[in-house]
């Protein structure tokens, strides 16, 4: 089986961004994404099946909307991984000090107008409430091979850039705290992890989402954070194993190029079919997180997007499966005996019929 891994190189379809628009709504109810877990009892028979639907950028206050609304049918709590510079217009962008470039750079650029970052933090805003995490995809989305790109960051440099996330959260008023910023995935999945994961420890996260790996593993634990690698899954259609996140479908269906709405349909049947097909395999086998990325963006007509709502719709209320966010899966796996962990990772428990 052949395997074309492309790195996701944009946030909202280009260098261009996620356009955004949103008010503050603070508010003190209770989120069901930071309640811990509690381990199985002792007579438990396997491991839940956990899904992580995560989201890159984060920066259109309709997609918001789009999949709140899918949570809240399905019981389902996403991550979403902000551009901290989505939180500015153009106006304010020089508020970003980005490390290695000038004073407001951005590769993804910055939201449309200040009615467009209302819009948007009322939304984030709303979907912290409800129990959906809210994660980090940085600020300005530098990737190979363009100068000063996050490769060759040092750690004074992601430490910089998580410093400048937390700044545009205050400047924007989100009713998130910082503390609540567990983890994220860096930009195009690049970056060097053995500098970026002290400086995750140092600021207190937990987790990292930039790798990928064989649908079956489960994740571990290096340095102190918890790796969540996006899978490499068959796609249906195609002779490949692709990355699973929407960017990646899009270039291995399509080179990245938008088809006809008739042939997005089929693009999405297909799409849908790897997420069952990766699903199923785990579900009846030894129970590895599924572990699925999307950016907010609507490529080949929002082939990407439906076949992500279908699986959602499809999974999250069957028995014995967990849609969580990443932050509730690492409180659940801190909490296991060492024992258990290992048997779970090596499939000795009675397996789905």
């Amino acid at each position: 089986m052949a395997v074309l891994l492309v790195a996701a190189t944009a946030c909202s379809g280009s260098r261009a961004g996620d356009s955004g628009t949103g008010p503050s709504s603070a508010t003190s109810a209770p989120r069901p994404s930071t309640v811990v877990l509690p381990p199985p009892a002792p007579r438990y028979r396997r491991p839940p099946q956990f899904v992580m639907v995560s989201f890159d950028g984060s920066g259109d206050p309709k997609l918001w909307r789009h999949w709140r609304a899918v949570g809240a049918r399905t019981g389902a709590r996403f991550s979403f991984f902000l551009s901290g510079v989505y939180l500015l217009d153009p106006v304010q962008r020089r508020l970003y000090h980005p490390p290695r470039h000038p004073a407001g750079s951005s590769d993804i650029g910055f939201s449309p107008s200040a009615a467009a970052v209302r819009a948007l933090v009322r939304q984030i805003d709303l979907g912290y409430a409800e129990g959906h995490e809210i994660g980090t995809h940085y600020n300005g989305h530098f990737c190979e091979p363009y100068p000063g790109n996050i490769s060759t960051w040092s750690r004074r440099d992601w430490r910089h850039e998580i410093g400048q996330f937390h700044k545009l959260m205050h400047h924007a008023g989100l009713a998130v705290p910082d503390g609540d910023i567990r983890g994220g995935r860096t930009p195009c999945l690049q970056g060097h992890l053995g500098r970026l994961y002290p400086v995750l420890r140092s600021e207190g996260m937990t987790y990292d989402t930039s790798q990928a790996d064989l649908p079956g593993d489960w994740p571990r634990r290096r340095d102190g954070i918890w790796s969540f690698p996006l899978a490499l899954i068959r796609l249906v259609g195609t002779p490949w194993r692709s990355l699973s996140m929407d960017y990646n479908f899009y270039v291995n269906q399509s080179r990245a190029r938008t088809v006809s709405r008739r042939r997005s349909r089929v693009l999405a049947d297909d799409v849908f079919a790897s997420y069952m097909r990766y699903f199923r395999a785990n579900y009846h086998g030894d129970r590895a997180p599924i572990d699925v990325g999307n950016h907010f963006a609507t490529w080949n007509h929002g082939a990407y997007v439906d076949a992500l709502t279908r699986f959602v719709d499809t999974v999250c209320r069957r028995p014995e499966v967990r849609c969580v966010t990443y932050s509730t899966l690492v409180s659940w796996l801190n909490a296991q005996p060492a024992g258990w962990l290992a048997r779970d990772r090596a499939g000795r428990f009675p397996r789905m019929r």
